[in-house]
């Protein structure tokens, strides 16, 4: 149990770490409009798989798609040695 908790503190960092970083690169590329920018980045933390409906897809030619967020649902395939669970429901 102390080990879970252990992979579940180190999960937790490396969450944060992952969206401080993408924060970063979201005002840095998008300046003032990065507003929507943390928006979107905000709800994929939220729900990491999404259908198109959720989000707006810019292309406009993605319909009935899932789109995920692979380097936060990544980070709980690292977790341990149970994560070839996740890793199946992550492609699901």
């Amino acid at each position: 149990m102390i080990e879970v908790a252990g992979e579940a503190v180190e999960t937790a960092r490396r969450i944060l770490q992952l969206r401080e970083q993408h924060r970063s690169e979201i005002t840095a590329q998008l300046g003032r409009a990065a507003g929507n920018g943390h928006k979107v980045l905000e709800s994929l933390f939220d729900r990491p798989i999404v259908a198109v409906n959720d989000v707006r897809k810019m292309t406009g030619y993605a319909r009935n798609r899932r789109f995920r967020h692979a380097p936060y649902i990544a980070l709980f395939n690292e977790a341990g040695p149970e994560s070839g669970a996740a890793e199946a429901s992550a492609r699901a």
